[in-house]
């Protein structure tokens, strides 16, 4: 469905594919994160122990995206600059699957309780860091080159999945560390898995993360 008054406003013809998930947010400017989704049983054994972690803590950021490694800082993208941005997120990740580098298989290293810190803020999070990866590094550095309407200037890259952490406190950390010392049979698992795709998700009205544009990075 093409919707006039935003074709009006932005100079879209009725003609243009419509980036119709985007038009009914309360906002002008989209935020997309580059991610990468972790594969199918990997997946679900992850989301899973947030689950578990969030039913005791209340902690749900980390379950608002599905679990992944975030390959590179987001984007802040006006709407009629959506299409733009697109075809720059593809040409840099053709750019890399053209280079034909063998996937190395990624491995979780320790689990990690440390903090972080978000505009001035510090924060926690708990995470399974990862073992140092010569293909991850080369994704990464050639998705960071893609420096259209990023939003925070480059960090170091350290590659993690999270399980919690954002709107989990001291007191639930230190809750969260004792629980799962008592449960290190399951918490404490190693995995391993080759990562299938490259994602942009864009963040919604409800705060929940969701799949945009995704591109294989092949077998």
């Amino acid at each position: 469905m093409v919707i006039p008054e935003i074709c009006e406003k932005y100079g879209i013809g009725a003609t243009k594919v419509m980036h119709k998930e985007l038009i009914g947010l309360k906002r002008e400017v989209i935020r997309f994160v580059i991610i990468s989704v972790l594969p199918e049983p990997v997946c679900s054994e992850i989301r899973a122990l947030s689950e578990e972690l969030c039913n005791m803590s209340g902690s749900k950021t980390a379950l608002s995206y599905p679990p992944h490694i975030t390959i590179r800082t987001g984007a802040l993208v006006p709407f009629q600059k959506v299409d733009g941005y697109i075809e720059g997120f593809k040409s840099h990740v053709y750019g890399f699957v053209s280079k034909k580098i063998e996937k190395d298989l990624l491995k979780t290293d320790r689990l990690v309780f440390t903090e972080y810190h978000d505009k001035g803020e510090r924060k926690n999070m708990i995470a399974y860091f990862m073992r140092k990866s010569p293909w991850l590094k080369v994704l990464n550095k050639t998705l960071d080159q893609y420096r259209d309407f990023k939003k925070t200037p480059k960090k170091e890259f350290i590659p993690h999945i999270s399980l919690a952490y954002d709107d989990l406190d001291d007191k639930k950390l230190s809750e969260l560390k004792r629980y799962i010392g008592s449960k290190m049979d399951k918490f404490g698992k190693r995995f391993s898995f080759y990562l299938p795709k490259v994602s942009l998700y864009y963040k919604s009205d409800e705060g929940i993360w969701k799949e945009y544009y995704t591109i294989s990075l092949g077998d």
